[in-house]
């Protein structure tokens, strides 16, 4: 994937390498930081398959993506089991280099297994996501995961503590590396930015 450097106030990328082994990248990013402008570079990556997913319709289409449900085939409901894909569907996990999710406050844990699941049965490679890079982007500030009542005690008899994606347990099983978007881009007054950080996370 790219990263963004800031070079003389213009917004270009520069070539990140992807590492080695099971590896999820979290990029943190508010409102404003070039997150979409990331994903964007990242999926046109040359000779590399990228999937870029969502959890909900709209998040999906303002990237440019499709739904996780979607992709990874997966029914409605705590601890969903992912169904088997064949052809063209299949070759799109078969051959993934890296998988981006969006907003990812709002996937819950089991989702997130799911997916590694997924991958790992299609791929027929047992490490986490099936060998995979994943990179997820999002603010932890913003909507969490939306889980119905009965759910959950579904998920907390399955051992789930939080319904957060860092709860899953195929997250506990790989490397991890925090990536920070710190300049905002589209408020060009320091004072207004400073205000709205406040604002989201709670300071007077």
């Amino acid at each position: 994937m790219n990263e963004m450097i800031n070079d003389g106030g213009r917004i270009k990328p520069r070539p990140m390498r992807i590492p080695t082994g099971s590896w999820i990248g979290l990029v943190a990013a508010v409102a404003g930081t070039g997150k979409s402008t990331l994903i964007s570079i990242a999926r046109r990556m040359p000779e590399k398959n990228v999937v870029v997913v969502a959890p909900t319709g709209i998040a999906a289409m303002n990237i440019g993506g499709t739904t996780i449900h979607s992709t990874f085939r997966l029914p409605f409901g705590p601890a969903p089991e992912p169904a088997v894909q064949y052809g063209p569907r299949a070759a799109i996990l078969t051959r993934m280099d890296l998988l981006i999710i969006d907003e990812i406050s709002m996937v819950k844990a089991d989702i997130l297994d799911a997916i590694s699941k997924s991958l790992k049965s299609h791929r027929r490679n047992n490490r986490p996501f099936g060998g995979v890079k994943v990179a997820v982007f999002g603010d932890l500030f913003q909507l969490a995961p939306v889980v119905e009542d009965e759910e959950q005690p579904v998920l907390t008899a399955l051992g789930y503590e939080s319904n957060f994606f860092f709860e899953a347990r195929c997250f506990r099983e790989v490397r991890t590396k925090v990536f920070q978007l710190t300049r905002t881009f589209r408020h060009e007054d320091p004072v207004f930015a400073r205000v709205l950080s406040n604002i989201r996370t709670g300071r007077n």
